[in-house]
């Protein structure tokens, strides 16, 4: 699996995945336009005021595994959104979409 998720200057959000078939994979590239990716307008619900709170979304596979995946816990404006692009390919469209919403803290478990 080949998974990589960052913030662009703008604040959109880009989580991509990919599932090579085979071995490990050595020298792979891959580029992606925009209008391959799923589009997300992210709400965010407030808070206390002057905290962020904390996002991650974690890829799977069709058959919901997590394969190694990580997620990048990034901070985020409440109340407030963002636009959020994804990969679907080899992903379950039943979780495709973020797993866990915001927190108040920097550990977000929900």
């Amino acid at each position: 699996m080949i998974n990589s998720q960052w913030t662009s200057p703008a604040g959109d959000f880009h989580g991509l995945t990919f599932y090579p078939r085979g071995n490990v994979p050595t020298g792979y590239v891959r580029a992606v336009k925009r209008d391959q990716l799923a589009h997300v307008r992210a709400s965010f619900g407030g808070g206390p005021d002057g905290k962020p709170g904390m996002r991650y979304a974690f890829p799977y596979t069709r058959s919901g595994e997590r394969h190694g995946a990580y997620a990048n816990l990034q901070p985020v404006k409440i109340p407030g959104g963002r636009d959020e692009y994804y990969t679907t390919e080899d992903v379950s469209c039943g979780r495709c979409r973020p797993t866990c919403g915001t927190s108040r803290s920097s550990s977000a478990d929900r």
